[in-house]
């Protein structure tokens, strides 16, 4: 994250400032260039600040959201359940409000081929489990 690196950055420049400082009086030259690291070091420090003020709301925010998501899927089931009751699980009512109704599920029917080669894998089980090995 930048936040990180900048923390880092922050934290190095802000060890070399007070580790020049005591010196400063051998080199004169660096003092414009300490105080100028030193503002930089302080705007980072407050830009550091209002970037946790904005996580903190975006932590906040997203938290509401997710509370706004659940409540909101809590009464839609309610509503569905209570339309189910109403008109019961597989009326194609409930199509007139959005909800699907269950419809029963058909059932497939083995062709011939399937049929023989289903049997066949059972003749093969039965074979095994009388041989006493474990399919």
């Amino acid at each position: 994250m930048a936040t990180d690196s900048l923390s880092k950055n922050l934290g190095t420049w802000d060890m070399l400032t007070m580790n020049v400082k005591p010196r400063l009086p051998e080199l004169p030259q660096l003092d414009p260039t300490v105080q100028a690291l030193d503002a930089v070091i302080f705007e980072g420090r407050v830009l550091q600040g209002i970037q946790e003020t904005h996580r903190k709301q975006l932590r906040e925010t997203t938290q509401r959201s997710k509370d706004l998501a659940r409540r909101g899927r809590d009464l839609r089931n309610k509503l569905v359940a209570g339309l189910q009751s109403a008109y019961g699980v597989e009326s194609l009512e409930l199509l007139g409000y959005g909800v699907q109704p269950r419809l029963p599920k058909r059932r497939t029917r083995l062709t011939k081929a399937q049929k023989a080669e289903k049997e066949r894998l059972e003749a093969l089980e039965k074979v095994a489990a009388d041989a006493g090995l474990k399919v």
